[in-house]
Protein backbone atom coordinates (compact mmCIF):
# COMPACT_ATOMS: atom_id res chain seq x y z
CA UNK A 1 0.00 0.00 0.00
CA UNK A 2 1.55 3.30 -0.96
CA UNK A 3 0.97 6.47 1.30
CA UNK A 4 1.99 9.83 1.20
CA UNK A 5 3.34 11.85 4.36
CA UNK A 6 3.25 15.92 3.89
CA UNK A 7 5.84 17.94 5.92
CA UNK A 8 5.88 21.48 6.10
CA UNK A 9 7.55 24.16 8.33
CA UNK A 10 9.14 27.38 8.03
CA UNK A 11 12.62 26.92 7.15
CA UNK A 12 14.52 23.94 4.79
CA UNK A 13 16.95 22.23 8.20
CA UNK A 14 13.23 22.41 10.24
CA UNK A 15 11.87 20.41 7.30
CA UNK A 16 15.03 18.09 6.24
CA UNK A 17 15.24 17.11 10.71
CA UNK A 18 11.28 16.40 10.49
CA UNK A 19 11.92 14.25 7.41
CA UNK A 20 14.75 11.98 8.44
CA UNK A 21 13.30 11.67 11.78
CA UNK A 22 9.98 10.39 10.29
CA UNK A 23 12.08 7.75 7.64
CA UNK A 24 13.69 6.56 11.26
CA UNK A 25 10.90 6.22 13.13
CA UNK A 26 8.14 4.39 10.85
CA UNK A 27 11.10 2.34 9.04
CA UNK A 28 10.05 2.86 5.82
CA UNK A 29 10.20 -0.41 3.01
CA UNK A 30 10.22 2.05 -0.20
CA UNK A 31 10.15 5.36 -0.96
CA UNK A 32 8.58 5.90 -3.94
CA UNK A 33 8.55 9.74 -4.63
CA UNK A 34 9.53 12.75 -2.74
CA UNK A 35 7.91 15.86 -4.27
CA UNK A 36 9.23 19.43 -3.12
CA UNK A 37 6.06 21.63 -2.55
CA UNK A 38 8.00 24.28 -1.25
CA UNK A 39 7.35 28.25 -2.42
CA UNK A 40 9.02 31.63 -1.44
CA UNK A 41 6.91 31.85 2.33
CA UNK A 42 7.17 27.50 3.39
CA UNK A 43 9.24 24.60 2.69
CA UNK A 44 6.78 21.71 2.48
CA UNK A 45 7.60 18.21 1.13
CA UNK A 46 5.26 15.01 0.36
CA UNK A 47 6.69 11.89 0.81
CA UNK A 48 5.26 8.98 -1.16
CA UNK A 49 6.08 5.47 0.40
CA UNK A 50 5.33 1.85 0.68
CA UNK A 51 4.34 -0.10 3.88
CA UNK A 52 4.09 -3.83 4.54
CA UNK A 53 0.21 -5.08 4.79
CA UNK A 54 0.11 -7.66 6.81
CA UNK A 55 -2.08 -10.41 6.40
Amino acid sequence: MIQCKIIADSSFSEVEKMVNRFLQINKIEKIVQIVNLSDEQYVAMAIYYEVKTVK
